[in-house]
Formats: structure tokens, C-alpha cells, sequence
């Protein structure tokens, strides 16, 4: 039963492997695979550096 099982696996792996990438994208997403980026962004206001610039004027005090 195991010998079935890994070849019918062996099969649909193999068939992942044609001109068009979907079936690889699946299987991929399927096992934890991740097509997106997550981008991590700050942005500073002018405010926000005159902020820090006062702090930075208080610890010297």
C-alpha cells in the first residue's frame, strides 16, 4: 500500500511539471508555500523628526 501510495504521488508530481505553472503553484500553496510579499513601510512626518529632535534636546539638558 505504501509502494501505491508514493507511486500515485510520484504521478501527480510529475504531471506538476508542464508548460504551464499552475498545478506547481498549487502543490506549492499547499504545503505552507507564500506567493505575496509583505512589506513593512514607515514613514516619518516632518513633525515626527522635529519630535525627535526636542527629545534629543531634552536628554542632553
Amino acid at each position: 500500500v505504501k509502494r501505491a501510495l508514493l507511486r500515485i504521488e510520484q504521478f501527480a508530481e510529475s504531471q506538476l511539471h508542464t508548460n504551464k505553472p499552475v498545478g506547481a503553484i498549487f502543490w506549492l500553496k499547499n504545503h505552507k508555500w507564500i506567493d505575496k510579499r509583505e512589506h513593512d513601510v514607515n514613514v516619518k512626518t516632518f513633525a515626527d523628526y522635529l519630535r525627535e529632535r526636542d527629545n534629543q534636546g531634552d536628554d542632553a539638558a
